[in-house]
């Protein structure tokens, strides 16, 4: 729990007055300070547990003078995050009150594209090329090494915005600029969340965006992001294909830019012009902020970087990328501060043609196996309390989502009531209490994602869903052309490449009870799923 609290106060000789120690070689005599029945003194609001005891028994809290629950003394950092006074009483003791406080601290979500793990040396990739700036930002930071997305770049952004998996917001795969449509405005996103709280975010989304259609380039703001300014979607296209010429040499050093809805054509390397624009939003934004920052590196076209070596194969060429992409996160997160909470997360896993051992090209982005969703990601900042820790919890892109509310001192409900809206089914759990301690018990018991085409509001014809728990990994393919779904199991303990389906050749106990185990979770969410609707 928390250390003693050592006083070390020499004894009185009663020769020398109270006001002036005496000088020593050593201290003769250690005391030791009560310890509180009851801490931390320091708690942050969603992120520590608070406990509360002595002498080995447990005491009963209270919060605003009400009872309040815990579980043998012990209040859980999810039940901190609304505040309140907490009262902690032990029978034979004086109570304790402790008043947890706001992470007080801006919030940035740096969002990197298909960057896969096996590139990142920091989270045991062996392929890639130096990555100093992510490795010094895992290092003072809580690495997740079983963090989940969808495989593809368009559903991981809404998941992200809105803390809700792909069915509920109907953004199953890529949104195109001509086809299909937006991610309805009915959504409610981290950017309008957080206007909210007792003091209201600042909200910002810069670079990527890829959630609308062309013909609603201001759709961020409609959103509720109070500032955009990126791209609507990859740095190949336009928003009015149709009407509208498309210029020679679209690509990383000439793209159609979006400001708050005003489309441009403007030269100068991208990656620089975003990481330009955040730390410009950083200084004008009033404090406290949360800003997405949706880097475009390492998705195709890819273009060298300027400078940059002439490759010899698309590998090398990828890793000029990747070299160039850490170099600006290193300046993004130099220019904002160390007393940011940074979250850093690939959109996806690594392209099939770059992808490398343990992957290959088949189970990279847009599949469902380990290489196209399960992605780097962590979280750093002052609210770390062990730097450099790695947390095996079952974590996803959504939960993202929670991690901002909570740290505005907001829930769904709060959220909910002050913004009127109708209550939504959401599927985030913030990721505060890790950063105080990483070993803690996964807060999920299960995590999911999932691939389908179309987008709504037409009928998929096709739906990819895969569910895992601590162990075992679910997979349940189905298309119009093969309406009777495929089942694969896997054994991700013993069998991180997936090369071993358990279904296919006499199961044994363990995995039919992993396999009606994670096909009840299935079955329960495809039923709330069916019970919220996607709103066009």
């Amino acid at each position: 729990m928390l250390a003693l609290l050592l006083a070390c106060a020499p004894r009185g000789t009663g020769t020398v007055p109270d006001t002036v120690p005496p000088i020593t070689e050593t201290a003769e005599h250690t005391a030791e300070a009560p310890r509180p029945i009851a801490g931390p003194a320091d708690a942050v609001r969603g992120l520590d547990d608070l406990w509360c005891d002595a002498d080995g028994v447990a005491g009963s809290w209270t919060r605003d003078g009400q009872p309040f629950p815990s579980t043998a003394g012990k209040v859980l950092a999810t039940d901190t995050r609304a505040g309140g006074v907490f009262t902690c009483t032990v029978p034979g003791h004086d109570p304790v009150t402790l008043e947890p406080r706001l992470a007080g601290t801006n919030l940035l979500i740096v969002l990197v594209d298909d960057v896969g793990r096996e590139q990142v040396a920091a989270f045991g990739g062996t392929h890639g090329p130096p990555t100093p700036a992510i490795d010094a930002l895992a290092a003072r930071g809580i690495r997740f090494s079983r963090a989940w997305t969808p495989p593809l770049c368009s559903p991981t952004r809404a998941t992200l915005a809105t803390g809700r998996h792909p069915s509920r917001t109907g953004i199953g795969d890529l949104v195109l600029l001509h086809a299909g449509s937006s991610m309805s405005p009915e959504e409610v996103t981290l950017g309008g969340a957080l206007h909210a709280a007792d003091t209201p975010w600042s909200t910002a989304w810069i670079g990527k965006w890829h959630l609308n259609r062309g013909d609603e380039p201001d759709h961020p703001l409609a959103l509720g992001f109070d500032h955009f300014v990126g791209t609507s979607a990859n740095l190949d296209t336009i928003s009015d294909p149709v009407t509208t010429p498309r210029p020679d040499g679209l690509g990383y050093e000439r793209w159609e830019r979006n400001d708050g809805g005003a489309l441009s054509i403007v030269d100068g390397w991208v990656t620089d012009r975003t990481v330009d624009d955040a730390l410009h939003a950083a200084r004008t934004l009033p404090e406290p902020w949360a800003m997405v920052v949706a880097f475009h590196g390492v998705h195709k076209p890819w273009d060298l970087p300027p400078g940059a070596p002439v490759p010899a194969d698309d590998y090398e060429r990828v890793d000029e990328m990747l070299v160039d992409l850490d170099r600006a996160v290193g300046d993004l997160v130099q220019g904002v501060g160390e007393d940011t909470t940074i979250a850093l997360l690939s959109d996806n896993g690594s392209a099939g043609e770059v992808a490398e051992d343990p992957y290959a090209q088949f189970q990279a982005k847009g599949s469902l196996q380990e290489g196209g969703i399960r992605v780097p990601m962590l979280l750093a900042g002052p609210l770390v309390r062990r730097p450099g820790a790695i947390s095996r919890a079952l974590v996803q892109s959504s939960d993202l989502y929670d991690t901002a509310l909570a740290m505005a001192g907001l829930d769904d409900a709060t959220v909910d009531q002050r913004l009127g809206v109708v209550p939504r089914e959401r599927d985030s759990v913030s990721l505060l209490p890790y950063l105080s301690d990483p070993d803690r018990p996964s807060l999920r018991d299960t995590v999911f994602t999932e691939r389908f085409w179309p987008n709504a509001p037409l009928e998929p014809w096709i739906r990819w869903v895969t569910l895992r728990d601590d162990r075992y990994k679910l997979v349940r393919m189905w298309s119009v052309a093969s309406p009777e779904p495929s089942w694969l199991l896997f054994d991700l303990g013993d069998d991180v490449t997936e090369g071993q389906d358990l279904l296919s050749n006499q199961p044994d106990a363990a995995a039919l009870a992993a396999r009606d185990r994670l096909t009840e979770e299935l079955e329960r969410l495809d039923a709330s799923f069916a019970a919220d609707p996607v709103s066009r």
